[in-house]
């Protein structure tokens, strides 16, 4: 068992990498096994914090490279640390924030994000950047009334300007759409008339000025 000191150290001085091995590998490394042998839960919620922050800086690392495939597990990782660190700490505002932030931007799940983000604000309200997180979750669900105020509320006008893009582009698509439904009503039929022969029996008029 790792004792709080001992832990301590082994987060402060991270382990050399192996042969082929980089430097935040044997980072991320060394702290998941203080994660998983730290018994202190003030040691077991600093530990969280600095894994969750190799693992999302590991992530965006991937993702800037243009490796997804490598990224998401990394951020999927990054959340069930940043979980695992709310069980000990539920109000922590914090972890609530980043947790939100990796659910709505990096994994696209912005409704299981919201609720963590509202309470996020709640215990921090004076926190722009945990309005900021909220105001984009609003954004990518499509509230965008509720984005700008939110984002307003955390005084950042370069997301502010994101919403009335989105908006805009909402108020084309629909004006398009609207448009095309019109148009579709209202054409005129071009249905060639009908050739079908007369039934069988049926009488036809002469034709007038036919010969006789």
């Amino acid at each position: 068992m790792l004792r709080r000191g001992n832990a301590l150290e082994l987060l402060a001085l991270p382990t050399p990498p192996e042969v082929g091995q980089s430097h935040e590998a044997a980072v991320v490394i060394r702290l998941r096994q203080v994660v998983a042998g730290a018994q202190d839960p003030t040691l077991q919620k600093v530990a969280r914090q600095f894994l969750s922050a190799a693992l999302l800086g590991a992530a965006e690392k991937a993702s800037r490279a243009g490796n997804d495939a490598a990224a998401r597990p990394l951020y999927e990782e990054a959340l069930e640390v940043i979980k695992g660190a709310l069980k000990l700490d539920p109000d922590n505002a914090e972890a609530l924030n980043n947790g939100a932030y990796v659910l709505a931007e990096n994994l696209k799940r912005p409704e299981e994000a919201l609720p963590m983000s509202e309470r996020a604000v709640q215990i921090m309200p004076n926190a722009g950047s945990f309005w900021d997180t909220l105001g984009l979750i609003y954004l990518e669900l499509g509230r965008f009334d509720e984005a700008d105020k939110k984002l307003k509320a955390g005084d950042l006008g370069g997301y502010q300007d994101a919403v009335a893009d989105a908006r805009d582009l909402m108020r084309r698509a629909e004006q398009a759409l609207s448009r095309s439904s019109a148009s579709s009503t209202t054409a005129p039929s071009t249905t060639a008339p009908s050739t079908t022969a007369p039934p069988a029996g049926a009488t036809t008029s002469a034709a007038p000025g036919g010969s006789g």
